[in-house]
């Protein structure tokens, strides 16, 4: 009782500095001792991702309770704060904590029941206006480009998007072992580093037990990985990281703003992430909830870096946007931090480490739409292909179906080939140009599926009336019995076959 006593009186006594390296080692600390029985109470309740035939080719399932541990550890080093310090809740952040945990439920929920998407997003709404409006968590004024504007009654709206987009962008980010522990340690640190440097004590104590739990978490989730942060997990990291950023607003005498640089900047990669997987969802007709292996991790271990360097170019990224947030900072001009932000988006597309699919596809869609030629019948006609992922030569099938599809009258025709266990993605659209009323238009889609896996979709529109739907459809028929054949010849195990199937498919 006596060394409790001690340590006490020497924590109360101690640096503001070494208070905020206390609270992190104490959170790191708790959430080590946590990991080993969240994860045992994971198994147990089957909280565990299993792998699957589509995306996820390792042997063993792994337990998806690391935001749990996280939680324990943050709520152990606030106890230990609070016994120590003698903090008091205020009524606000009695709400803020609220919202937490609702974030924590739908995320518990959504790792073990698999929620449909649209049900989560209602859960994500209500938990971030309970932090928002009750929480007093509203953006009112904010800076832009060394320009200040008033949000007024766009406040509240904007702030929940804000929430919402980090929850959700976090969730697209954690696909592969470390890699969203080490954007959150980054962008926690560079947090931690705003919020002393502005004098808010709240700010940098929250961010010095956040960069503690995540450090605690990466203990057990670097390469390979023995837990994972889940959906809760990922879902809570977004929703911190905002809150943190939002936290670390400038107080005047005459205005309290935020730098949306800030925000943008500590979720940099998954804002990044988000926007390519959404262009390349959309554009190629695919769901916004279709899981696939081109996010930034999956291009940075293709490129060649590996599991740790790719952890190790995400930290340095955070980092860089953190130094220059605090240059931002203190020079009240957030305008460099737009400019190297937009520098890094600009290598990634020209190294090709991440977002020149997507650059090509925006590309080729605008080309497919200004650039028609004439065809055979004196129409203008729109092609586009497109290689999004992979090494297999999809082309030469797909002249031969734009070639059928001219032949036949048809209006259009969409291939949509994606293999993501093989990383295998191309898609292709071709339109005649020629207009007819809809009701005239008969349109049909294919799934085109091999060993019990959908490969691809296969849809076409025509609006010919001199020959059956069956006749048209049976001209194509050939070419889709082909796209299953070339499929399978490009599983491991059946590499041999594809130079009989089709000799320059692959590039060597």
């Amino acid at each position: 009782m006596s060394d409790f006593i001690d340590i006490t009186e020497y924590l109360m006594t101690a640096t503001p500095a070494l208070r905020l390296l206390l609270a992190a080692g104490i959170a790191c600390a708790f959430t080590a001792m946590a990991m080993p029985f969240v994860v045992f109470s994971g198994r147990c309740c089957g909280l565990v991702d299993q792998p699957d035939a589509r995306r996820k080719q390792r042997q063993e399932p792994i337990p998806r309770v690391g935001g749990l541990a996280m939680v324990a550890g943050a709520m152990g080093a606030w106890a230990c704060l609070g016994l120590v310090g003698g903090l008091q809740p205020l009524p606000h952040q009695v709400w803020v904590a609220l919202g937490l945990l609702i974030v924590v439920i739908v995320g518990v929920a959504d790792d073990g029941m698999n929620l449909r998407g649209r049900h989560k997003l209602v859960g994500q709404v209500f938990a971030a206006m309970l932090i928002v409006i009750p929480g007093k968590q509203a953006l009112n004024t904010v800076q832009f480009m060394g320009a200040y504007a008033s949000l007024e009654e766009w406040g509240i709206p904007l702030t929940i998007l804000i929430f919402v987009g980090a929850m959700n962008a976090a969730n697209l980010l954690d696909g592969m072992d470390g890699f969203l522990g080490s954007v959150a340690l980054s962008s926690g640190c560079a947090l931690l580093a705003l919020a002393v440097s502005e004098g808010h004590t709240g700010a940098a104590m929250g961010s010095s037990i956040f960069v503690g739990t995540v450090a605690g978490f990466l203990i057990f989730n670097r390469p390979p990985a023995k837990v994972y942060l889940g959906d809760c997990g990922s879902m809570l990291v977004g929703t911190v990281l905002a809150m943190l950023a939002i936290s670390t607003g400038h107080r005047e005498p005459d205005v309290t703003w935020v730098s949306l640089a800030v925000p943008v900047g500590v979720l940099f990669l998954p804002i990044v992430d988000t926007s390519a997987a959404i262009i390349r969802r959309s554009l190629t007709g695919r769901s916004l909830y279709s899981p696939d292996r081109s996010h930034v991790h999956h291009c940075l271990v293709r490129a060649g870096l590996g599991p740790w360097r790719a952890m190790a170019l995400a930290m340095a990224i955070g980092l860089v946007i953190g130094l220059f947030l605090i240059v931002a900072h203190m020079t009240r001009d957030d305008r460099v931090v737009w400019l190297i932000m937009a520098m890094l988006v600009t290598t990634l597309i020209w190294t090709g480490l991440f977002g020149r699919a997507e650059y090509r596809l925006i590309y080729e869609q605008v080309r497919a739409l200004v650039a028609h030629r004439p065809s055979a019948e004196g129409r203008s006609d729109a092609d586009m292909s497109l290689h999004l992922q992979g090494c297999a030569l999809w082309d030469p099938l797909w002249r031969d179906l734009v070639a059928v599809g001219r032949m036949n009258g048809v209006a259009g025709i969409t291939l949509d080939i994606d293999m993501p266990w093989l990383g295998e993605s191309f898609h292709a659209h071709w339109n005649s140009g020629h207009h007819a009323a809809d009701q005239e238009v008969w349109r049909v889609d294919i799934p085109i599926v091999a060993q019990g896996r959908v490969i691809a979709h296969f849809h076409l529109e025509s609006y010919s009336l001199d020959k059956h739907s069956w006749q048209i459809l049976a001209q194509f028929q050939p070419y889709i019995d082909r796209v299953q054949v070339l499929a399978l010849a490009l599983e491991p195990e059946r590499y041999d076959r594809l130079q009989e199937v089709h000799p320059p498919l692959m590039e060597h």
